[in-house]
């Protein structure tokens, strides 16, 4: 299978202009070139709201602008296409940070709302259910968004590997990761950073303490007695918000008995999308 990854730096709370300027980028994609298409979390409304008040005007239902988009992307490139919004429930009240996924035919064939919720999503966003799996043709599939493949809260013991263990148990021959992921200088690279800048000289390299992380968090998906490879695909964003950078990084990797084998990983501060074949 062939997959993709749109790594993509938001104007923050201009989804029009953001879903155009994605469009563009996604022009040189040409119909089965790639199977199944990622992108990061939120990343038409941009990410650092403040309040349930301030995200609620870019907040949208499953039929909204954002999911319309995504589905003719999945019908033009005739792929999965996975896409994270800020979602408002038929009533109006419950607000979550989701991914939907639109299959080629251009039909929501699963939405999941984010399980444990970084503090910026505390502000404004309901708990999920709990993690998301589905079954895409003859391959198990995780979706996860972020701060789901950390400890919950930062205050459960890091062995306990919620994700990591869920999508082990699951049986899963794909990981889907939507990501707002955060730079941080020191310690594990997720908590928010007051350091607004990618330094130049390192905006095309990524950035490896990120990526070791993530796979250190998904270890319970290495194959072991299992025998079973996993294709682990992540979108992140770039670019600075309210004080916040994103880290990019955004990778194709397959958990396999030799060990990790990278097919795409892109530099920390570019803008694009990466595929790679598994």
């Amino acid at each position: 299978m062939k997959f993709g990854v749109l790594q993509f730096g938001p104007q923050f709370k201009r989804p029009d202009e953001n879903r155009a300027k994605a469009s563009k980028i996604l022009e040189r994609i040409q119909p089965h070139d790639i199977d199944v298409l990622v992108l990061p979390e939120l990343i038409f409304s941009g990410y650092v709201f403040r309040s349930k008040e301030d995200i609620r005007p870019y907040a949208e239902s499953e039929s909204g602008p954002t999911i319309e988009w995504a589905k003719e992307q999945a019908i033009r490139l005739k792929a999965y296409v996975q896409v994270g919004y800020p979602r408002i429930e038929p009533n109006g009240k419950l607000l979550y940070n989701s991914v939907s996924l639109i299959d080629a035919e251009g039909n929501v064939v699963k939405t999941y709302d984010k399980t444990f919720l970084y503090e910026t999503d505390e502000t404004w966003a309901e708990e999920g259910s709990g993690f998301g799996s589905i079954t895409l043709g003859k391959k198990r599939c995780a979706v996860g968004i972020c701060m789901d493949i950390n400890p919950k809260q930062f205050k459960a013991p890091y062995e306990a590997f919620e994700f990591g263990n869920f999508a082990k148990n699951q049986d899963v021959d794909l990981v889907l990761l939507s990501m707002a992921w955060v730079l941080k200088t020191t310690g594990p690279p997720s908590a928010d950073s007051e350091d607004t800048t990618v330094a130049a000289s390192n905006v095309k390299e990524p950035n490896m303490d990120t990526l070791e992380y993530w796979i250190d968090r998904l270890q319970p998906i290495i194959p072991g007695e299992r025998g079973k490879d996993v294709i682990v695909v992540v979108a992140n964003r770039v670019g600075g918000e309210n004080g916040t950078i994103f880290t990019g990084t955004s990778t194709v990797m397959k958990f396999g008995n030799d060990g990790i084998e990278i097919g795409a990983l892109m530099g920390q501060g570019i803008e694009g999308f990466a595929i790679a074949e598994f």
